[in-house]
């Protein structure tokens, strides 16, 4: 959708000014600024750790994923999986309780079992692709 914006003479000032639509309005008023205070209450909620296991996660999608015939498909994800594997190894705390993950999630068979789950994960690469055609 376009702006309705236009110029116009204006013949008290004897110059051309610029009429802005009430939907311009709208939006560098009330929307634009709402929009902005959301993105910074976001990046205020997440630290940057948080933010930083997030994005190791994205190892996960099969689109980002090399093809097998290039050089870095071997050590794709190796990095953000030993940082997500620490990272869910920690022990928490929430409300006074302690929570220590690696009774749910063991690290060190995250980390070996990293290149055949990209294996997997390469093999559903080529049906997402094989679906688009």
């Amino acid at each position: 959708m376009y702006f309705s914006s236009r110029f116009h003479w204006d013949y008290k000032t004897k110059s051309k000014t610029l009429a802005i639509s009430s939907l311009e309005q709208f939006c560098t008023t009330v929307a634009i600024p709402c929009i902005n205070t959301v993105i910074e209450n976001i990046h205020n909620r997440f630290s940057s750790k948080e933010v930083s296991i997030l994005v190791a996660m994205s190892l996960f999608n099969p689109a980002q994923l090399p093809s097998s015939n290039q050089d870095s498909f071997n050590s794709y994800g190796n990095n953000e999986i030993k940082q997500l594997a620490a990272f869910y190894g920690e022990e928490v705390e929430h409300f006074g309780t302690v929570f220590k993950s690696p009774e749910v999630l063991d690290g060190d068979g995250l980390i070996s079992e990293w290149p055949v789950f990209r294996r997997a994960l390469l093999k559903e690469k080529y049906v997402l692709m094989s679906a688009k055609e």
